[in-house]
């Protein structure tokens, strides 16, 4: 494997710094999803239901119908799950952006597969 340059160096580890405020923020928005659905299950007369597992990662179960919960808590998980989905699409397209800087190719060339 060839040995990066200073510069390539330094580019990397600015990927990995971005990375890393990435899953930061993507973090703290999970805290702030898993206190919202806690606080929407207080609010519904709350808790676990006894018949009901508990969630894995420390979450609470939500409330409702024996189908899922009400049409409103499945929307807004499928709400959640959409902007975790897009946020998470949005960071990889970000580092491939990132990684593309470091090919080497000609100015004005179009980077696309490798050809044999």
């Amino acid at each position: 494997m060839a040995s990066l340059s200073r510069e390539e160096k330094l580019r990397l580890d600015d990927l990995q710094q971005g990375y890393d405020e990435d899953i930061g923020g993507y973090c703290r928005h999970l805290k702030k999803v898993d206190y919202y659905i806690s606080s929407r299950t207080r609010s519904l007369g709350g808790g676990e239901r006894a018949d009901s597992p508990p969630v894995a990662g420390g979450g609470v179960r939500l409330q409702g119908s024996a189908s899922g919960g009400t049409e409103r808590e499945k929307r807004i998980r499928r709400e959640i799950a959409n902007s975790n989905e897009r946020r998470r699409m949005q960071s990889i397209n970000a580092g491939f952006q990132s990684l593309r800087t470091l090919l080497p190719h000609h100015e004005g060339e179009k980077l696309s597969k490798v050809s044999d």
